[in-house]
């Protein structure tokens, strides 16, 4: 996951879930995809949980990419939510993803979920 694909291949990591469904496809998986004006030599990919997340940083940024399964338990959520020591010691985090989450009054939702209320400190 630390080596770079060719120049012109567009996926720089692709992480797909460890289990295929009944059709032979995975259900799930992060990926970053980066345009031909980036310089890849600035960014380093750092591989999570496989198909929940991935870790990057591009220059002087930290970004995260994950995908938190619906009915996942919250310590799995904090393993997903790891960022690895590998990266170095960049304290701000740009994190992307699929959350599945409810935020309540945050977003103008009634209702507030305990995964909610677990990430809102990254939130603000």
């Amino acid at each position: 996951a630390d080596s770079l694909p060719p120049a012109n291949d567009a996926i720089l990591y692709w992480g797909p879930a460890t289990v295929r469904n009944n059709l032979g496809h995975y259900p799930y998986g992060v990926a970053l995809f980066v345009g031909e004006g980036v310089d890849r030599r600035a960014v380093k990919v750092v591989e999570g949980v496989r198909g929940h997340s991935v870790w990057w940083s591009y220059r002087d940024t930290c970004f995260g990419g994950v995908y938190l399964k619906q009915n996942q338990p919250v310590d799995e959520d904090q393993r997903v939510l790891t960022v690895s020591d590998r990266l170095g010691s960049l304290e701000d985090v740009v994190l992307l993803g699929d959350f599945n989450m409810r935020l309540g009054d945050l977003t103008g939702d009634r209702v507030t979920c305990q995964r909610g209320r677990t990430l809102l400190p990254w939130i603000i």
